[in-house]
């Protein structure tokens, strides 16, 4: 093979490996993109979600009726926000796949089993979607031994009425039917306390 040949063949076999190497960079991307965007998605910390609509503070809580959700299931009952008013009412949106939800439990039960005899409504909202119905949510209040008053929310109409956007949300209800606070994502126990105190003390 002459001297030009060989350089010819040279050529072709680095375009061939450059070709090669372009490929397979050019195929990795997409997947280097979706691992990135995943990693940074999973560092995210929950962030609180911009309270709305008509719950802002010193307002008037929405009423609504729903149907009581127990630990076996809907009871056949209905529950009445009205039916709480001259009480303090903590009441909480959850969604049974919620991890914060979920994380946060073992607060809400500890700030039940202190707050109940004092006279604190406790009302868990369940939300209903695609990822659950009536039997997780169930199971959501038998493995958090949720015994105070869950509701479930089929059609998402309070969350709508709360403009509940993220879960879990704290509204405080004062015993005049006004809202005292209302917070999102997950919180510390003292947090959710003293939002609670200062219902109890107006």
């Amino acid at each position: 093979m002459s001297r030009k040949s060989k350089r010819k063949a040279a050529r072709e076999r680095r375009k061939k490996r450059d070709t090669g190497r372009r490929t397979l960079i050019i195929a990795l991307i997409p997947a280097l993109l979706l691992v990135g965007a995943l990693a940074y998605i999973i560092s995210i910390p929950p962030q609180p979600v911009q309270q709305g609509g008509n719950t802002h503070q010193g307002e008037e809580a929405p009423d609504f009726t729903l149907k009581v959700l127990t630990q076996n299931g809907l009871s056949g009952e209905e529950f009445s926000l009205s039916t709480a008013r001259g009480s303090v009412v903590f009441m909480d949106f959850a969604f049974s796949w919620c991890p914060h939800c979920n994380r946060m439990a073992p607060t809400i039960k500890k700030l039940h089993d202190t707050y109940a005899e004092r006279g604190v409504k406790f009302v868990t909202v369940m939300g209903n979607d695609a990822r659950t119905d009536e039997q997780k949510s169930a199971e959501f209040l038998r493995k958090h031994d949720v015994s105070w008053t869950a509701v479930f929310d089929e059609n998402l109409d309070v969350f709508n009425l709360y403009s509940v956007t993220g879960t879990p949300t704290y509204v405080v209800i004062g015993k005049d039917g006004r809202i005292v606070g209302r917070l999102v994502g997950e919180q510390s126990y003292d947090k959710l306390a003293s939002l609670i105190e200062q219902a109890l003390a107006s």
